[in-house]
């Protein structure tokens, strides 16, 4: 069977990796450097991501698959803090409330032990965070937060992204408070990056594994798709392609408008029913800092513009001497202000935010990059699970399933990506046994 799979991001490799090796396999990538959400950026002697990635996962399986893939990994010891006026409260929040002030943490640990929010069912973020952690933390840090990532108030999001958060141990808190701490959430305690490179090293080496069936051709922009005699056509430009079944791994508000069929009036509407932020991010580069050897900090507050930064001298081994570089995440949406910000405007307000955060000064800056990326984080708005499965509904009734994260509309990491391609691949290849 020919199939097309259409995006070669991770998704799109793992999905040809994992199908019947019979099958004659091409994936189909529009940038001329593939990695889409995976790929790394160089600046100055150092490599950014799209966002911090890391390489772990709770699935032995799915974390067996990536250690083969590339044998020089490092592992690393996490090592994150929220910023909270002033002071370093780590990671996570309600496991070390010691760390703040007498009343602060008298307050988040009373309306924690003392919960009137148990009794009832949670049916957004919001509610999510007081029935499990109490006003005092929610109001502090959790509620803060998230609104400041997604720019939605989170009684606006559903709970498909905090239902995987377990109730933290009332033994814990209490003890956290009482400045007995205990490490929470170990599963992400230890991770694996690549020595050199960035997250690209990695997704370049899967690339590499693939099989001789499979055939990955980048600069690869589908104008159109439709489906001909019995087959399905792909159009870059001019240049056609016919497969047997396609697969989508592209950004399902990119597909469906290439999507040369009759389309039921509802696909179109929902589709821009669908929210997700965009993201300025990019690397800022100091002679010194004052961030200590922490990997990632999460800032809650919105007089500081990102909403969290990474230390790139944390990973890896190989980075320049005398240089403190950090990569920098801020949301947006096309109907904000910030949004039409120039690189000059997004620069004078990262320096600001690392001075008022007193980790940098302005006269140790060296030097600055930024990346717009369009599609960065799927939000969970109260109708996302509807819409969503509309959208796929109609797509499978079609005879194409979707594999990632803006082809699924799925908020899924590296590892959960890997996850859903072995589970797909896995369905596909008994269908046509």
């Amino acid at each position: 069977m020919k199939i097309g799979i259409l995006g070669g991001g991770v998704a799109g490799v793992n999905v040809a990796k994992f199908l019947d090796k019979r099958n004659d396999i091409t994936i189909l990538e529009a940038d001329k450097s593939p990695g889409g959400l995976a790929a790394s950026y160089e600046f100055d002697g150092f490599y950014y991501d799209v966002g911090p990635h890391i390489i772990f996962s709770k699935n032995k399986e799915v974390l067996n698959y990536m250690l083969s893939i590339d044998k020089d990994l490092i592992p690393h010891q996490r090592s994150n803090q929220i910023w909270y006026k002033g002071k370093f409260i780590k990671y996570p929040f309600e496991n070390y409330l010691g760390l703040l002030d007498h009343e602060e943490k008298e307050e988040c640990l009373n309306s924690f032990v003392n919960n009137p929010y148990t009794k009832y069912k949670p049916k957004n973020m919001y509610q999510f965070f007081l029935n499990k952690f109490g006003s005092g933390i929610t109001d502090t840090y959790l509620g803060p937060y998230n609104e400041k990532i997604w720019k939605y108030n989170p009684s606006f999001l559903d709970l498909q992204m905090v239902e995987r958060i377990p109730s933290p141990p009332i033994q814990d808190v209490i003890d956290g408070a009482n400045s007995k701490f205990k490490e929470g959430y170990t599963h992400q305690s230890c991770f694996y990056y690549p020595k050199k490179g960035g997250i690209q090293t990695f997704f370049n080496k899967m690339v590499k594994s693939l099989e001789k069936n499979c055939k990955f051709l980048a600069n690869k922009k589908i104008t159109e798709i439709k489906k001909g005699n019995k087959k399905w056509e792909v159009y870059c430009d001019r240049e056609k392609f016919e497969f047997d079944k396609i697969i989508n791994c592209m950004p399902v508000h990119n597909f469906i408008p290439l999507l040369n069929t009759e389309k039921p009036s509802y696909v179109e509407k929902t589709l821009e029913k669908l929210k997700y932020n965009s993201m300025f991010c990019g690397v800022i580069i100091f002679s010194k800092d004052q961030a200590g050897d922490n990997f990632s900090l999460n800032i809650p507050s919105n007089d500081i513009i990102f909403h969290r930064i990474s230390k790139l001298n944390f990973l890896g081994e190989d980075h320049p001497k005398n240089k403190s570089a950090f990569l920098y995440e801020i949301t947006y949406r096309d109907d904000m202000l910030i949004s039409k910000f120039s690189k000059e405007q997004i620069m004078d307000l990262v320096i600001q935010g690392f001075e008022d955060m007193k980790l940098a000064k302005k006269e140790d800056f060296l030097n600055f990059d930024m990346l717009k990326i369009k599609m960065a984080y799927v939000i969970y708005d109260l109708h996302h699970r509807e819409n969503t499965d509309k959208i796929l509904k109609y797509t499978n009734s079609i005879g194409i399933y979707s594999c990632g994260r803006f082809a699924e509309f799925e908020y899924v990491n590296m590892d959960h990506v890997i996850e859903r391609a072995m589970k797909l691949c896995e369905k596909i290849n008994k269908e046509k046994n």
